[in-house]
């Protein structure tokens, strides 16, 4: 059973290593003079496509949101976090010790969240802190963190991308590690 968990950790700790590699986030913008969409990409070390974050900006403008910033610091924590999580899920896949695989979980749910709020957060932020001379007048709203919204006669998605289910399924190998010890214990 150690060698299944290990081979889980491994595979988790790679799956992490290449979160930093691929898009991590997008939203979605459709509307009858965008039939085709706009997408706001997210990477973990910034935007993805610069030109669709400038319509997408030209666009807010209209309705009072602040310009994206071009960098976050965001942008530079979330590549050194992932890469802690895969090496350090790698590194015990090689030295085994439960007590780390709990902690390191714990703290990796505990970075999830966190990130999540962060990203709520700003969210929040640019759906409400509206530019009052702006040419649309709209009510304060907050845009979808995960799901669906309508604003005007756009439709907005936001939804994890490929890194983002990455991040997702590491998770859950290591949960996978963690269950399958205790059993293998109890046996």
């Amino acid at each position: 059973m150690k060698t299944l968990n290990r081979i889980l950790l491994f595979v988790a700790g790679l799956l992490l290593a290449a979160v930093n590699f691929v898009r991590l986030w997008y939203i979605d913008l459709i509307a009858p003079q965008y039939p085709e969409g706009l997408r706001l990409v997210i990477l973990t070390s910034g935007w993805g496509d610069l030109q669709q974050k400038k319509i997408i900006d030209d666009l807010n403008h209209y309705v009072g949101m602040h310009p994206l910033p071009e960098h976050l610091p965001e942008f530079t924590i979330l590549p050194i976090t992932f890469w802690f999580f895969a090496i350090t899920a790698i590194i015990l896949a090689i030295w085994y010790k439960r007590k780390l695989i709990w902690t390191w979980f714990i703290l990796y749910a505990a970075f999830g969240i966190i990130a999540m709020a962060d990203f709520y957060k700003w969210l929040y932020h640019y759906g409400h802190d509206l530019d009052p001379n702006a040419p649309l007048k709209i009510d304060p709203f907050t845009p979808p963190l995960i799901g669906k919204k309508v604003l005007l006669n756009f439709v907005v998605w936001s939804m994890p991308d490929i890194g983002g289910w990455l991040a997702i399924i590491a998770g859950v190998l290591v949960f996978l590690v963690i269950v399958l010890d205790r059993l293998y214990v109890k046996e």
